[in-house]
């Protein structure tokens, strides 16, 4: 995943400008993905990030005990999908900008299993999620044990093409998943 860190200044101003180079980060990457991290360093209290996700782009179901997380859509729509430990979807939210229908902000205990998956052409949003940083504390859904295992990737995407007709329109390509 591509990242900009642009937290070393004391402002940082994020604006049409910004969202064309993420979309050009996104192109290059393999996941579909870019983000600019707002914060200065990984063990800040409060991770801030402005992320850019094309249309075929979803992340593989994880959860951080203990933390706080918010997401507030910017453009686009994004969907948040919450699973209980065997793998059924057991809460929906659809995140919009405020100028459509439905919440802007999401705001949640990050202990159940969740995913995002954009809806459209793309998605922009940002995440705020306690911190500090600790990629060894995420755990990912066990039944969906690698990006790489095409039977439980072909499971994983038909849940989530069942939630929401844009996510199979979206994903004529092969998706990218985080």
């Amino acid at each position: 995943m591509k990242a900009i860190f642009l937290g070393q200044q004391p402002f940082n101003a994020i604006d049409e400008s910004s969202f064309s180079e993420l979309h050009k980060l996104s192109e290059q990457s393999p996941n579909g993905v870019a983000r600019y991290c707002l914060h200065a360093s990984p063990e800040d209290s409060v991770q801030e990030m402005v992320i850019y996700m094309q249309a075929n782009a979803c992340t593989l179901p994880h959860r951080q005990r203990g933390k706080r997380k918010s997401y507030i859509v910017l453009r686009g729509d994004l969907c948040v999908l919450f699973f209980d430990d065997q793998g059924s979807v057991v809460r929906k939210e659809i995140v919009t900008p405020a100028s459509e229908t439905g919440p802007t902000l999401l705001s949640f205990d990050s202990d159940p299993l969740h995913t995002t998956v954009c809806l459209g052409d793309d998605v922009i949003y940002v995440e705020t999620i306690t911190g500090p940083f600790e990629p060894d504390k995420t755990e990912w859904a066990r039944w969906i044990t690698s990006k790489d295992n095409a039977v439980e990737v072909q499971r994983y995407l038909s849940i989530l093409e069942a939630q929401d007709p844009r996510i199979a329109e979206n994903w004529r390509s092969r998706p990218a998943i985080l």
